[in-house]
């Protein structure tokens, strides 16, 4: 099963994500579910990395297993991030109700980071 994890802070930024496992269902390689969330991953990852100003840090990335934190953004880029962040959800949550035995995801908001 793939587990992701998210953390959310009050104004809707992803903070932390953590994503690891595998579908199981198909050969490695041959899976859906895993390009899926590989795809929304790496394309969320690389989004964050490029952009100015950011402080981000990026973890124990490896086939099966990501860890992503954004630690500072100043305001200016608050809404750029809540649109990020709503994307990268709706996209694994799309994913977890149409794949329940192979996904799952959690996310926790927090007031403060």
């Amino acid at each position: 099963m793939i587990r992701i994890q998210g953390k959310i802070d009050r104004n809707g930024v992803l903070r932390l994500l953590k994503a690891d496992g595998h579908a199981e269902n198909q050969l490695a390689g041959q899976n859906p579910v895993c390009a899926g969330v590989t795809v929304l991953l790496r394309t969320t990852a690389k989004w964050l990395e490029k952009e100015k100003g950011l402080e981000v840090s990026a973890g124990n990335i490896f086939r099966g297993s990501i860890v992503l934190e954004l630690k500072e953004y100043p305001e200016s880029r608050r809404e750029r991030l809540k649109g990020a962040t709503d994307y990268f959800f709706m996209g694994i949550l799309d994913l977890e109700r149409e794949f329940p035995l192979e996904i799952s995801v959690t996310i926790d908001k927090y007031e403060e980071f």
